[in-house]
């Protein structure tokens, strides 16, 4: 049934959009001091402004990114992995190619940030349209509260247990 999953993405949308997108705002908001800590101790420091600039230009793409994945993740689930695959490959080529064509259009590494941008509008574009036999829009509510907070729970102890596990590797190298 498409109710229970329709609930759950939106819910897990949701989160990742208040996340992520508090994430991209605050780097974009103190671009400069990012820049200038990257900067640091390199020879970037002549750089940063240019580096204030790709982290503003960039961040919107790892909104978008964040946003993808979770859709690909329910493709994912219902074993649609050769279109998660081509269409990845798809993307890959495309960002090459717009790269080398707008190389010789724009300056500096504008290209890199086209490419970008043109990668993640066709991943997003076709996992949306993919996502559709599974997803229905009158079923997109929010999980009651009493399961995303079970949900997050659960996430936090994951997320400790993979840390404690690098820990333990770096530990034992």
């Amino acid at each position: 049934e498409k109710g229970p999953s329709s609930s759950f993405l939106f819910t897990i949308l949701t989160l990742t959009g208040i996340i992520v997108g508090a994430e991209t705002i605050a780097m974009i908001l103190f671009a400069p001091t990012v820049a200038k800590s990257f900067s640091l101790g390199s020879d970037l420091a002549s750089q940063t402004p240019q580096i204030a600039q790709l982290i503003r230009d960039l961040m919107p793409a790892l909104f978008f990114a964040a946003i993808r994945t979770q859709l690909q993740r329910l493709l994912m689930a219902h074993h649609r992995w050769a279109f998660v695959n081509y269409t990845q490959v798809i993307a890959v080529v495309a960002y090459t190619v717009s790269v080398i064509f707008f190389t010789y259009r724009t300056p500096g590494l504008q290209c890199l940030i086209w490419g970008t941008y043109i990668q993640e509008g066709i991943l997003l574009i076709t996992v949306l349209w993919a996502s559709r036999p599974y997803v229905s829009l009158q079923h997109l509510r929010l999980m009651p509260i009493s399961e995303v907070r079970e949900i997050l729970r659960f996430g936090w102890r994951v997320q400790i247990a993979a840390v404690a596990s690098s820990f333990h590797y770096e530990v034992d190298s």
